[in-house]
């Protein structure tokens, strides 16, 4: 049976390990949906660790046997903020 995922809080030290995580996502999910030369401009633009988000302790990653997995944040929503209570930060709708 597989690890099962653990999700921990993102710190700066991990913005290399993000970023190659980002770089083969976006690069393989946009293949297509994109020209090449798009692509090869805009990737090494949004496939970067963004720092401010790292240390915003809104950034968590999914970890299987020590190893990230996928990472997700830097939405309103602070950590332990319990979904049914209003982000006094998210816009309306």
């Amino acid at each position: 049976m597989a690890e099962a995922l653990r999700l921990r809080v993102a710190v700066p030290e991990d913005a290399a390990r993000i970023s190659q995580v980002l770089a083969a996502s976006y690069g393989t999910l946009w293949q297509g949906a994109y020209p090449p030369e798009v692509l090869a401009a805009v990737l090494p633009l949004v496939s970067r660790a963004r720092p401010e988000l790292l240390a915003s302790g809104r950034y968590v990653l999914a970890l299987r046997c020590a190893a990230r997995r996928g990472g997700g944040g830097g939405g309103r929503l602070e950590p332990g903020r319990p979904c049914d209570r209003p982000d006094p930060g998210a816009l309306p709708g």
